[in-house]
C-alpha cells in the first residue's frame, strides 16, 4: 500500500525528487526554509521505504525533524541523554521508523551505530563534513555500506570550494578522481599566501559532479514566498568615545616577528573593538547608542514582533532587561525551554527575541515575525546568512524588513562590507552550478 502523505508536495519538491529518480545516493542543496526535510523523507519513501533510516543534524534541527517526520506519519526516536541510555534506546526490541540525534553525541556512541543496518543515512547541514575533523572521517568511513546516503545543505554557495570535497564523498567513495582531500588540495588549486584559486580544468570536474549527483533547489526555483528588504541604520559614538576608539583600532597592534601571536592578537582586538561598538568595554556597558536606535525601531512597530541577533552574551541580557515582553535565548537556555521558547514566539506570546544568531542557523522557524534586526555583526558568513532566513517563508509573500544597525567606519561596518563581497564571490560558482544542471 503506497504512503499516504499529509502534506501536499510543491513542484519543485516533486522535480527535485523526480530528478534523483536514477541516483542511490544524492546531495540535497535546498535554499533556507524550502522544505528539504521533507524533500528528503519522500525521496527515502519513493527508493522503497524500509527501516530504520538515521538522521544525524544540529542540535537546532532536531525538533524540526521529529515534527516532520511525525506529520509524515513516521514513527521516530531521538537519541538523547547519556551514553548508556543512547546505547539502551538502540538496542531497544522496538524498531522505529526514524532515528534522530545530533553530530556531537552521536560521535560517542559511533560504534554501536554502525552495527545498525540503516537503510538510509541523512547528514543534514553537511557544511559539517567539511575539512579534516573526526566528524568528516566518521561518517565518510562508517556508513560506506548503507543502501542511500543523502546530504542536505541550505547554503550550496559555500566560501571555499574545498567544502564540497567531503561532502561529495561522503555519498561515493570514488565520486572525485582524487585519492584523499590533500590530493584535491595540492592538485586542484593554486595557493597565493593564503588565498586559495581553483584551477579551471578541476573546477569543471567539481561542477560536472555536483550537477550530476546532486540537486540546487534555490529561490528561480519557486516564484514566491517573502522578500528580504534590507535596511542600514546607524549609530554615533559620544565624540570622546569615538577617539579612543580610533586610538585603540591604531595602537592596539602586537610587537613581533611571530606570525600566530599576529594572528591571535588580531583577532583578540577585533573582538574587543566589536564590543566597543555595541556599547561595552570589559563586560560594562558605557554608551547606549545602539539600544537607542532599536529602542526607536521598537516605537515605530510597537505591534510588530522582532528578532534581534547578537554578537556577545552580554548584548543579550542587557537588552532583554530593557523591553518587557522579551527573551533572552544563547546558549546558557536548556535544550528543553528552547523549545518552549520558540513556541511562545510563533504563538506571539513573546515580542522581542533577543538571540546569538548561530542558535538558529538550523531548523528553526521565526516566521511569526517580520523583523529581523543585527545588533552586531554576527561571526561567520554562513551563519549571517541562515539566521536571517529563519523569517522566510512560502506561505505568504510579503516583505521582511533585515535592519544592520551599524557604528561608521569601524569594525562593526567592516564586517557586514566582507559580508557582501563574500556574498559576491560565492554566488558566482552557485550560478554557475545551477548551470550545468
Amino acid at each position: 500500500m503506497p504512503h499516504m502523505y499529509r502534506k501536499r508536495s510543491r513542484q519543485y519538491q516533486m522535480d527535485a525528487i523526480k530528478a534523483t529518480n536514477h541516483l542511490d545516493h544524492v546531495g540535497f542543496f535546498v535554499h533556507v526554509r524550502y522544505g528539504k526535510t521533507i524533500i528528503t523523507l519522500r525521496r527515502i519513501q519513493q527508493w522503497g521505504f524500509k527501516s530504520p533510516n538515521l538522521i544525524l543534524c544540529p542540535g537546532s534541527a532536531i525538533q524540526s525533524w521529529l515534527d516532520d517526520c511525525k506529520e509524515e506519519g513516521y514513527s521516530v526516536l531521538e537519541l538523547e541523554g547519556p551514553k548508556k541510555h543512547r546505547i539502551e534506546q538502540l538496542q531497544c526490541s522496538k524498531i522505529y521508523d526514524y532515528y534522530v540525534t545530533n553530530k556531537e553525541s552521536h560521535l560517542s556512541i559511533g560504534d554501536e551505530l554502525k552495527t545498525v543496518p540503516w537503510n538510509t543515512v541523512v547528514v543534514d547541514e553537511s557544511r559539517f563534513l567539511a575539512g579534516q575533523s573526526k566528524y568528516s572521517r566518521y561518517c565518510i568511513n562508517n556508513f560506506r555500506d548503507v543502501n542511500h546516503r543523502i546530504t542536505l545543505t541550505g547554503t550550496p554557495d559555500f566560501r571555499d570550494n574545498l567544502d564540497y570535497y567531503n561532502q561529495l564523498k561522503f555519498l561515493r567513495h570514488d565520486i572525485l578522481p582524487y585519492t584523499n582531500f590533500w590530493h584535491f588540495r595540492n592538485s586542484a588549486f593554486n595557493c597565493f599566501g593564503y588565498t586559495m584559486i581553483m584551477k579551471k580544468k578541476h573546477e569543471d570536474i567539481l561542477k560536472k559532479t555536483i550537477s550530476e549527483n546532486c540537486v540546487v533547489v534555490g529561490r528561480n526555483d519557486f516564484n514566491g514566498g517573502r522578500t528580504p528588504e534590507y535596511h542600514r541604520i546607524y549609530a554615533k559614538m559620544p565624540r570622546k568615545l569615538q577617539k579612543e576608539y580610533d586610538k585603540c583600532e591604531r595602537a592596539f597592534v602586537l610587537e613581533g616577528k611571530k606570525m600566530t601571536m599576529k594572528t591571535l592578537y588580531a583577532t583578540v582586538r577585533f573582538q574587543w573593538l566589536m564590543r566597543m561598538c555595541g556599547g561595552f568595554i570589559d563586560g560594562e556597558n558605557v554608551w547606549e547608542g545602539k539600544y537607542k536606535v532599536l529602542k526607536s525601531l521598537f516605537d515605530d512597530n510597537k505591534d510588530e514582533q522582532f528578532v534581534v541577533a547578537c554578537r556577545f552574551k552580554e548584548e543579550i541580557y542587557y537588552l532583554q532587561s530593557k523591553f518587557k515582553k522579551s527573551v533572552a535565548y544563547c546558549g546558557d537556555v536548556e535544550k528543553k525551554e528552547r523549545r518552549v521558547i520558540i513556541e511562545n514566539f510563533k504563538q506571539k506570546k513573546i515580542q522581542y527575541l533577543f538571540l546569538m544568531p548561530q542558535t538558529v542557523a538550523h531548523g528553526v522557524n521565526l516566521a511569526s515575525a517580520t523583523n529581523f534586526v543585527r545588533y552586531s555583526q554576527p561571526s561567520g558568513h554562513e551563519i549571517t546568512e541562515q539566521s536571517e532566513k529563519r523569517l522566510f517563508t512560502l506561505d505568504d509573500e510579503n516583505v521582511y524588513h533585515i535592519y544592520d544597525i551599524l557604528v561608521k567606519d569601524t569594525v562593526d561596518e567592516d564586517a557586514r562590507e566582507s559580508f557582501l563581497n563574500n556574498e559576491s564571490s560565492r554566488n558566482q560558482f552557485n550560478r554557475a552550478i545551477q548551470r550545468c544542471r
